[in-house]
C-alpha cells in the first residue's frame, strides 16, 4: 500500500519534478518539525478547535455545569480545524511546486486534512503535547521515506 501511495504521489509532474537528493535538507526537516509540531499545533488545536468547541456548545449544547460536552461537538470542529489545516497548506504548495494544478491541491487538501483530522484526534484524545510530537514525528517520517525510497 506504501508504495502504491508513493507511486500516485510521484506521478504528479510538479511533485516527481520536485524530489531529488539536493531538495532534501537537514535545517529544513527540522524548520518543519518544529514549526508543524509546535506552532501549527497551539495554532490550530489548542486554540482554533478548543474555541469552536467553546462555540458549538455555547451555541448549540447549553452543558450544565458538571455534564461532558456532546462528542459530537469535537467531532465537528476537529473537521473543520482539519479542512482549515489543509486549505492553510495551499499557499505552501505553491510556494514548492512553482504553481497550483488540481492535483495539487487535491493533494495538498486530501494528506493535509486526513492529518490535521488525525493530529486533532490525537489532540482531543491525549493532549496537545502528544498532538505536537504526532505532527513532528510525521514531518521526520516523511522525509525519512522520500529520503529512503525516492532518493
Amino acid at each position: 500500500m506504501l508504495v502504491t501511495i508513493l507511486s500516485l504521489h510521484l506521478e504528479i509532474p510538479q511533485v516527481q519534478a520536485s524530489y531529488s537528493p539536493d531538495s532534501f535538507s537537514l535545517i529544513a526537516l527540522l524548520f518543519s518539525m518544529l514549526y508543524g509540531g509546535i506552532l501549527e499545533e497551539i495554532m490550530l488545536r489548542l486554540f482554533f478547535l478548543s474555541l469552536l468547541v467553546f462555540i458549538l456548545d455555547l451555541v448549540f449544547g447549553k452543558t450544565e455545569q458538571g455534564l461532558e460536552i456532546p462528542k459530537a461537538f469535537y467531532l465537528i470542529a476537529n473537521l473543520i480545524a482539519a479542512i482549515l489545516f489543509a486549505l492553510g497548506h495551499l499557499p505552501a504548495t505553491q510556494a514548492t511546486f512553482g504553481s497550483l494544478s488540481g492535483m495539487l491541491v487535491l493533494r495538498s487538501l486530501v494528506l493535509n486534512g486526513v492529518l490535521g483530522y488525525l493530529f486533532g484526534w490525537v489532540y482531543i484524545k491525549w493532549g496537545i503535547q502528544y498532538a505536537m510530537i504526532t505532527h513532528a514525528l510525521t514531518h521526520l517520517f516523511f522525509q525519512t521515506l522520500l529520503f529512503l525510497f525516492i532518493f
